[in-house]
């Protein structure tokens, strides 16, 4: 399984890989991508691909200290002080790959500093081998469906 996350906020798309340490859990991993709304879809399609062709398996889990640090990227990118100013305008889409079909899965926020849970009645599928401006289509279609 390959994994990722894409957030729509102000004038961007904020997209991330995820890889699976060796405990088993999820993190944020490279690459850390912005692509301006006023892109063209395909161009949204790319990062799509580029994030979920980055994840892997088996990367070392980090030390306790280092937790702080696994968002940083993104922060910095998007010029947030913090998770939670990140979030405030934010909506997200998780993104997987699996035996070749993408999964473009809308999320809805908790509530402040809580974070986001799927909608998966609401999800996208499509084929991972699509073009850039269908995937990139199809992110745009699972902004629409998420929930603030």
């Amino acid at each position: 399984m390959k994994i990722g996350t894409a957030y729509k906020k102000g004038t961007g798309v904020y997209l991330h890989s995820s890889s699976q340490t060796t405990a088993g859990v999820w993190v944020a991993s490279s690459p850390f991508l912005k692509v301006e709304t006023a892109a063209t879809e395909a161009a949204e399609g790319e990062a799509v691909i580029a994030v979920l062709n980055a994840s892997k398996e088996s990367v070392p889990h980090p030390a306790r200290e280092e937790w702080g640090q696994v968002f940083a990227p993104m922060l910095n990118l998007a010029g947030a002080s913090s998770l939670g100013a990140f979030e405030k305008d934010a909506v997200c889409c998780g993104l997987e790959v699996e035996d070749g079909q993408l999964s473009i899965i809308p999320h809805r926020k908790r509530g402040r500093n809580q974070g986001y849970e799927p909608i998966m009645p609401k999800m996208v599928k499509l084929a991972f081998d699509s073009s850039p401006s269908e995937i990139g289509a199809a992110l745009e279609e699972g902004f629409v469906r998420c929930l603030r």
